[in-house]
Protein backbone atom coordinates (compact mmCIF):
# COMPACT_ATOMS: atom_id res chain seq x y z
CA UNK A 1 0.00 0.00 0.00
CA UNK A 2 1.38 3.40 -0.99
CA UNK A 3 0.11 6.68 0.45
CA UNK A 4 -0.33 8.34 -2.94
CA UNK A 5 -2.82 8.41 -5.78
CA UNK A 6 -2.83 6.38 -8.98
CA UNK A 7 -0.40 8.53 -11.00
CA UNK A 8 1.98 9.40 -8.15
CA UNK A 9 2.49 6.01 -6.51
CA UNK A 10 4.04 3.80 -9.19
CA UNK A 11 7.73 4.51 -8.65
CA UNK A 12 7.61 4.02 -4.88
CA UNK A 13 5.48 0.90 -5.11
CA UNK A 14 7.64 -0.67 -7.81
CA UNK A 15 10.90 0.01 -5.94
CA UNK A 16 9.47 -1.48 -2.75
CA UNK A 17 8.09 -4.61 -4.42
CA UNK A 18 11.12 -5.08 -6.69
CA UNK A 19 13.36 -4.81 -3.63
CA UNK A 20 11.42 -7.64 -2.02
CA UNK A 21 11.63 -10.00 -4.99
CA UNK A 22 15.29 -9.16 -5.64
CA UNK A 23 16.39 -10.03 -2.11
CA UNK A 24 15.20 -7.55 0.51
CA UNK A 25 13.66 -10.46 2.39
CA UNK A 26 14.53 -13.41 4.60
CA UNK A 27 14.30 -16.94 3.24
CA UNK A 28 12.07 -19.32 5.16
CA UNK A 29 14.13 -22.31 4.00
CA UNK A 30 17.52 -20.76 4.88
CA UNK A 31 17.00 -18.37 7.83
CA UNK A 32 19.39 -15.43 7.85
CA UNK A 33 19.73 -15.57 4.05
CA UNK A 34 17.87 -13.54 1.44
CA UNK A 35 16.19 -15.11 -1.55
CA UNK A 36 15.93 -13.75 -5.09
CA UNK A 37 12.76 -14.50 -7.02
CA UNK A 38 11.71 -14.02 -10.63
CA UNK A 39 9.90 -10.85 -11.66
CA UNK A 40 6.35 -11.77 -12.62
CA UNK A 41 3.43 -10.09 -14.32
CA UNK A 42 0.94 -8.64 -14.10
CA UNK A 43 1.44 -5.93 -11.54
CA UNK A 44 -1.99 -4.76 -10.42
CA UNK A 45 -3.10 -1.63 -8.64
CA UNK A 46 -6.34 -0.26 -7.32
CA UNK A 47 -7.45 2.52 -5.01
CA UNK A 48 -7.75 1.56 -1.35
CA UNK A 49 -11.47 1.18 -0.62
CA UNK A 50 -11.12 3.09 2.64
CA UNK A 51 -8.87 5.90 1.39
CA UNK A 52 -8.78 7.20 -2.20
CA UNK A 53 -5.36 8.75 -1.47
CA UNK A 54 -3.83 5.29 -1.02
CA UNK A 55 -3.07 2.82 -3.80
CA UNK A 56 -2.73 -0.94 -3.38
CA UNK A 57 -0.16 -2.71 -5.60
CA UNK A 58 0.22 -6.45 -6.08
CA UNK A 59 2.72 -8.76 -7.76
CA UNK A 60 1.60 -12.21 -8.76
CA UNK A 61 4.15 -14.60 -7.31
CA UNK A 62 5.70 -17.63 -9.00
CA UNK A 63 3.81 -20.92 -8.79
CA UNK A 64 6.82 -22.46 -7.05
CA UNK A 65 5.81 -20.62 -3.85
CA UNK A 66 2.96 -20.94 -1.43
CA UNK A 67 2.03 -18.37 1.19
CA UNK A 68 3.96 -20.49 3.71
CA UNK A 69 7.17 -20.68 1.63
CA UNK A 70 7.46 -17.09 0.38
CA UNK A 71 10.38 -15.20 1.93
CA UNK A 72 9.53 -12.81 4.76
CA UNK A 73 9.56 -9.17 3.57
CA UNK A 74 12.06 -6.83 5.24
CA UNK A 75 10.54 -3.61 3.94
CA UNK A 76 7.64 -1.87 5.63
CA UNK A 77 4.38 -1.85 3.74
CA UNK A 78 4.70 -5.27 2.11
CA UNK A 79 2.14 -7.85 3.14
CA UNK A 80 1.94 -11.40 1.87
CA UNK A 81 -1.64 -12.35 1.14
CA UNK A 82 -3.39 -15.07 -0.81
CA UNK A 83 -6.06 -13.53 -3.03
CA UNK A 84 -8.91 -15.91 -3.82
CA UNK A 85 -9.76 -16.52 -7.44
CA UNK A 86 -13.04 -15.81 -9.07
CA UNK A 87 -14.68 -14.65 -12.25
CA UNK A 88 -13.13 -11.46 -13.62
CA UNK A 89 -14.10 -9.36 -16.63
CA UNK A 90 -11.09 -8.04 -18.55
CA UNK A 91 -10.58 -5.29 -21.11
CA UNK A 92 -7.14 -5.23 -22.75
CA UNK A 93 -5.70 -2.00 -24.11
CA UNK A 94 -2.38 -0.57 -25.27
CA UNK A 95 -0.63 2.64 -24.34
CA UNK A 96 0.84 4.42 -21.37
CA UNK A 97 -0.73 3.91 -17.99
CA UNK A 98 -2.33 6.93 -16.38
CA UNK A 99 -5.29 7.40 -14.10
CA UNK A 100 -7.22 9.21 -16.82
CA UNK A 101 -6.56 6.49 -19.41
CA UNK A 102 -7.47 3.80 -16.88
CA UNK A 103 -10.71 5.58 -16.00
CA UNK A 104 -11.71 5.74 -19.67
CA UNK A 105 -11.07 2.04 -20.18
CA UNK A 106 -12.79 1.16 -16.89
CA UNK A 107 -15.89 3.11 -17.96
CA UNK A 108 -15.99 1.20 -21.26
CA UNK A 109 -15.78 -2.15 -19.46
CA UNK A 110 -18.38 -1.13 -16.86
CA UNK A 111 -20.76 -0.11 -19.66
CA UNK A 112 -20.30 -3.49 -21.38
CA UNK A 113 -20.90 -5.33 -18.10
CA UNK A 114 -24.08 -3.34 -17.44
CA UNK A 115 -25.29 -4.02 -20.98
CA UNK A 116 -24.68 -7.75 -20.45
CA UNK A 117 -26.37 -7.74 -17.03
CA UNK A 118 -23.25 -8.77 -15.11
CA UNK A 119 -22.96 -7.69 -11.48
CA UNK A 120 -19.72 -6.04 -10.35
CA UNK A 121 -18.61 -7.39 -6.93
CA UNK A 122 -15.27 -5.66 -6.34
CA UNK A 123 -13.07 -2.72 -7.25
CA UNK A 124 -11.65 -2.26 -10.73
CA UNK A 125 -7.93 -2.96 -10.95
CA UNK A 126 -5.28 -1.86 -13.40
CA UNK A 127 -2.97 -4.64 -14.63
CA UNK A 128 0.30 -3.84 -16.39
CA UNK A 129 2.55 -6.29 -18.18
CA UNK A 130 5.48 -4.14 -19.35
CA UNK A 131 8.10 -2.00 -17.68
CA UNK A 132 8.24 1.78 -17.97
CA UNK A 133 10.98 1.57 -20.62
CA UNK A 134 8.58 -0.11 -23.09
CA UNK A 135 7.20 2.39 -25.64
CA UNK A 136 3.54 3.19 -24.96
CA UNK A 137 2.24 1.74 -28.21
CA UNK A 138 3.77 -1.63 -27.26
CA UNK A 139 2.56 -1.72 -23.65
CA UNK A 140 -0.12 -4.23 -22.71
CA UNK A 141 -2.51 -3.11 -19.99
CA UNK A 142 -5.81 -4.43 -18.72
CA UNK A 143 -8.75 -3.33 -16.64
CA UNK A 144 -9.86 -6.17 -14.33
CA UNK A 145 -13.29 -6.12 -12.67
CA UNK A 146 -14.53 -8.97 -10.45
CA UNK A 147 -18.06 -10.04 -11.38
CA UNK A 148 -20.61 -12.37 -9.81
CA UNK A 149 -20.54 -15.85 -11.25
CA UNK A 150 -24.35 -15.94 -11.06
CA UNK A 151 -25.82 -12.42 -11.07
CA UNK A 152 -29.23 -13.81 -10.08
CA UNK A 153 -28.00 -15.13 -6.71
CA UNK A 154 -25.51 -12.40 -5.76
Amino acid sequence: VVDAGFDDSGGRAFRRLAGYIFGKNESRTQPGESEKMAMTVPVTRHQDAGDAGRTVYRFVMERAYSLETLPVPQAEGITLKEVPGGLTAVLRYRGGISEEGFKQQRAALEAALAEDGLKVIGPAMSATYNGPWTPGFLRRNEVLIPVAEDPETS
